[in-house]
């Protein structure tokens, strides 16, 4: 473990940078992070030695060999992650005569690996975790939250939760999600809706509103009906097999010419599991989970290509047809 002296003023120098800084950090790694700094503080008029950059670089290179290693809290890599941050510190603290920077050049350069080393760290530890987490929670059909890998009060920080993250976390009834693919492919080969790899050094939970590897939902109905559709055109996942009474329902209720587009299915097994969000967001609009099991999911929609939709059907699929309940919705953009 990093002495709390040493990590607090690093994670907070982190911390306070914008939140599309810290996502950028996170999903290029530390690997990246210790190149940049090598490119970034070059200087083709200046000495690296004579600007005191020597314990820093030897801190850098020795991280850049032992990483990832057994990663964060093993005794390797903590040992040589405190040596980058107590060298980047010492250089930002020191360098300075008469209250100006001396060799000022290289500050960009060091401020940069000073906090990006600890958010690497932090984050890196994360994903480790969330790995962990998603692997018990969906032997256990339940969905994984974002803040339940790192808990907010362990020292090394969960990266969507502490003052001023830009992310709140709270439940929210009625979500829904749109997707391309059917209920039979939902339950039985996607495992509901799972990041696209868990694997370390692929796996990359990082969200700041442009959602890559965490399963979004929304409460608006317009939103899951429109992203079904857009799911189903070029390039989205194939519905898979579907129900075998699912087309004679919808010739019995789709007018003529609205064809199935995709999907959209009521996450109302979710129970008090708080979803998370950014703060700056309407809430309802985009929450987010790490992975959510086909346990989570109630009912299901056809989505229709006029944006109409066809439902409620209970999921998992049924093997015969509803007998009633079945609607053709009479606005679009709104759930039957």
């Amino acid at each position: 473990m990093i002495a709390t002296p040493v990590w607090n003023p690093a994670i907070w120098a982190a911390r306070v940078q914008p939140m599309n800084a810290r996502t950028n950090c996170a999903r290029i790694g530390m690997a990246q992070i210790l190149n940049n700094y090598f490119q970034d503080s070059i200087n083709c008029l200046a000495n690296r030695r004579a600007d005191g950059l020597a314990p820093i670089d030897q801190a850098a290179h020795a991280l850049t060999a032992a990483w990832p290693g057994a990663g964060p809290l093993s005794a390797l890599i903590d040992a040589r992650v405190t040596a980058v941050l107590n060298a980047c510190s010492s250089w930002l603290t020191n360098r300075r005569f008469l209250g100006f920077r001396v060799t000022g050049w290289r500050e960009a350069a060091i401020a940069a690996l000073y906090w990006q080393t600890a958010w690497c760290y932090s984050c890196d530890n994360y994903a480790r975790r969330a790995i962990l987490a998603i692997g018990v929670n969906n032997g256990l059909n339940v969905a994984t939250t974002a803040t339940e890998p790192v808990l907010v009060a362990q020292l090394i920080g969960n990266p969507y939760q502490f003052a001023g993250s830009g992310y709140a976390h709270q439940n929210v009834p009625g979500l829904l999600r749109g997707d391309s693919r059917g209920p039979d492919t939902i339950a039985n080969v996607s495992n509901g809706f799972q990041p696209r790899t868990v694997i370390y050094g692929a796996y990359q939970p990082w969200f700041d509103g442009h959602n890559t590897a965490t399963p979004s939902t929304t409460n608006d109905q317009q939103l899951a009906i429109n992203a079904a559709k857009a799911a189903a055109g070029p390039g989205g996942s194939p519905a898979g097999i579907l129900p075998a009474w699912l087309n004679g329902v919808l010739t019995g209720l789709a007018p003529l010419g609205a064809n199935r587009r995709g999907f959209v299915y009521e996450l109302g097994n979710l129970g008090a599991l708080n979803s998370t969000r950014l703060l700056a967001a309407p809430l309802g609009r985009e929450h987010i989970f790490l992975a959510i099991p086909p346990a989570a999911i109630t009912r299901w929609w056809v989505v229709l290509s006029n944006s109409h939709t066809v439902g409620p059907f209970p999921f998992p699929a049924a093997a015969l047809a509803p007998a009633m309940g079945v609607a053709y919705s009479g606005n679009p953009n709104v759930l039957a």
